[in-house]
């Protein structure tokens, strides 16, 4: 059963009666709808109408902090969290307060016709007013870089770490910067990455930026001194090619221009990198060591000397080796040219010399004198070079060569040598145009212009020869006869009807050679019994008649006293031909033909009696080929023929 409230039955009541009395009784007029607020009364239902007077008020939360904040109102009514809309007079202004949990903020209020801060006024209304209040976390977390220290040094790569912490929405995410760079983004605790320095060196600030889930951010940042760059130095002594025979201070230059020097180690050792000494380290400058070699038992030789370097950070470099020498003792020289004694024929000659110096390189330097005389002249240096004699006057000459180590200790040596650069002349002694016996000597002969008794002179001569045939155009080609021969004369042994013509040339003891000198020719004639006798018994044709018969060439001759008789030799070619005869008081006269003209008659009368006396008896200015023909022109007088010469 409806329960209908007190407060709307009375009036019904009064205006029930009120009609009752003043209309008579008729059929029930229809009753209008009464309001009803369901608000207030719960007997109300769906179908009824909340009174006029009546309004409302609805707030709703939003945000990340919604379940963070508590709406009040005033008057009251409305205690969101749990009532979040109430009833008020319609038009009513109602004031809305919010309070938060820590760390959450009040961002902004909507459907209010005022709102400062945490307050809100809206009015009533018969619909119902709407408000929303926005929650949001405005807190930033709280960030701190725990490593690298602060200032510290730095090098390579670098452990970075951060602790980080939000009490509201949570760290979300921590990011590491370097110079304004990300190096990486850590989301889970520890936070913490590896950062790459690079090449990099000097001040850079390093930063951690924390965020919470709400977005909101801190930063911590410190900083951080990087090196990166290795220190450099250099050995300032032992000098590049010192010699050093005794104790001397090995000493450095250094520098870093990041974290500083930790450390420099001098080292000495072998060209090949073998280490020979390695003294402990120096951690302060001025960098300095005492070197003794003797102390350590070092030999002499070449060395390298140079140094290791560190930083504080614990960059490394290494200086660049320097050259040096330990040297105790004198170099040891040997000349190689020129030998002792040697001739010098050239404008320039060799020298060369091998010194040796167990502490250093040693240098040769060259000069040389006069024998007779006392000062030297420089030569130039170096343990080869080329001497230039040219503008030096041929004669005998003292070269000497001193060597001279890195600690300024010299060895000498001197060479006697002789100086002859003209070549010697060569000749053959003059030869008869026709040779009365076909053995015959050849002799030689040379000067030597840059000779004395004391440096030069010959030493040996070679003898060539070329022949040509009574019947042959021209000359064979030339043949060596003799080698290496001293000056004199050697026996030739030629072959009948046969020119020979001979050149030497000769060398002296400097080297020097006079080029094959002028030809002396000589022809070997014909014997008489290679011409045809006409007629046959016209003519006697003879032989020696004792093995002591020198008297005739070849031994054999042809006689005759018939006029008219001839001797014929065919196929001759030449530019001369002679007759080797027998001339007498007696004698007669042969008349010369050549290919059948007649040439000359050659009368054979002498005061005393001529065995093979030669005569020429036709000259050609060119090679001539013909026959020749003697024929008997005085009878009665006596003709002898040794033998007919033909030369080219």
């Amino acid at each position: 059963m409806r329960r209908i409230r007190f407060a709307v039955l009375v009036p019904l009541l009064l205006a029930i009666g009120a009609a009752a009395i003043a209309t008579p009784v008729a059929t029930p007029a229809p009753v209008a709808a009464v309001p009803c607020d369901p608000n207030r009364n719960p007997d109300c239902g769906a179908g009824d109408s909340p009174p006029p007077d009546i309004g409302s008020v609805t707030v709703s939360r939003s945000g990340a902090g919604a379940s963070h904040a508590t709406i009040t109102s005033s008057p009251s009514g409305i205690n969101c969290g749990t009532t979040c809309t109430a009833e008020f007079g319609l038009g009513q202004a109602v004031t809305l307060s919010a309070s938060v949990d820590s760390g959450w903020s009040i961002t902004g209020w909507s459907g209010c016709s005022s709102s400062s801060g945490p307050s809100c006024t809206t009015t009533a209304t018969s619909g119902g007013a709407s408000v929303t209040v926005t929650i949001a976390d405005v807190t930033p977390p709280s960030v701190s870089i725990t490593a690298p220290a602060a200032s510290s040094w730095q090098k390579g790569f670098v452990d970075v770490a951060a602790v980080a912490s939000d009490g509201v929405s949570g760290v979300a995410s921590v990011e590491f910067r370097a110079g304004g760079s990300v190096i990486a983004t850590d989301t889970t605790a520890p936070y913490g990455v590896s950062w790459a320095t690079g090449s990099t060196s000097g001040l850079v600030t390093l930063s951690a930026a924390a965020r919470d889930s709400a977005g909101n951010m801190a930063v911590s940042s410190i900083g951080v001194n990087l090196d990166n760059a290795a220190p450099s130095g250099s050995i300032t002594a032992p000098g590049d090619g010192d010699v050093v025979d005794g104790p001397i201070d090995l000493t450095a230059d250094a520098s870093d221009v990041g974290s500083g020097i930790s450390r420099l180690n001098f080292i000495i050792a072998k060209p090949d990198g073998r280490l020979v000494w390695t003294p402990g380290s120096d951690k302060a400058a001025p960098w300095s060591i005492a070197f003794d070699p003797d102390a350590l038992a070092i030999p002499d030789g070449e060395y390298r000397a140079y140094a290791s370097l560190s930083d504080v950070v614990g960059n490394h470099s290494t200086t660049a080796n320097v050259p040096f020498w330990v040297d105790r003792a004198a170099p040891t020289l040997s000349m190689d040219a020129p030998a002792d004694g040697a001739f010098i024929s050239s404008a320039f000659t060799d020298l060369s010399a091998t010194a040796t110096d167990a502490g250093s390189t040693p240098t040769v330097r060259w000069s040389y004198r006069p024998e007779a005389g006392t000062d030297f002249v420089s030569i130039g240096s170096g343990k080869a070079l080329s001497w230039d004699v040219s503008g030096v006057p041929d004669g005998t000459y003292i070269v000497r060569a001193v060597a001279t180590d890195g600690a300024g200790r010299r060895t000498g040596v001197e060479r006697r040598v002789h100086l002859d650069r003209q070549a010697p002349t060569a000749k053959i002694s003059p030869l008869p145009a026709v040779s009365k016996s076909s053995s015959y000597t050849v002799a030689w002969s040379g000067t030597d212009p840059g000779w004395n008794s004391e440096y030069s002179g010959v030493v040996e001569f070679d003898v060539r020869y070329r022949k040509a045939a009574f019947n042959a155009g021209t000359f064979g080609p030339l043949t060596t006869w003799l080698n290496g021969m001293d000056p004199g004369s050697f026996t030739f042994d030629g072959k009948p009807g046969t020119t020979y013509c001979f050149s030497t040339r000769d060398k002296d003891w400097a080297g020097h050679s006079s080029g094959w000198s002028a030809e002396r020719c000589t022809s070997v004639p014909l014997d008489d019994r290679s011409l045809t006798a006409s007629p046959a018994g016209a003519w006697a044709r003879n032989s020696k008649t004792s093995a002591a018969d020198n008297r005739y060439f070849e031994g054999t001759y042809s006689r005759s006293k018939t006029t008219g008789a001839t001797l014929v030799r065919g196929g001759i070619q030449g530019t001369r031909v002679a007759i080797v005869v027998t001339r007498c008081p007696t004698c007669g006269k042969l008349a010369v033909f050549w290919n059948g003209s007649l040439i000359r008659n050659v009368d054979l009368r002498a005061s005393t009696t001529q065995r093979r006396a030669v005569v020429t008896v036709i000259t050609f200015n060119q090679l001539r080929f013909g026959t020749l023909t003697l024929k008997v022109a005085r009878g009665g007088n006596l003709v002898e023929l040794d033998g007919v010469a033909v030369s080219h």
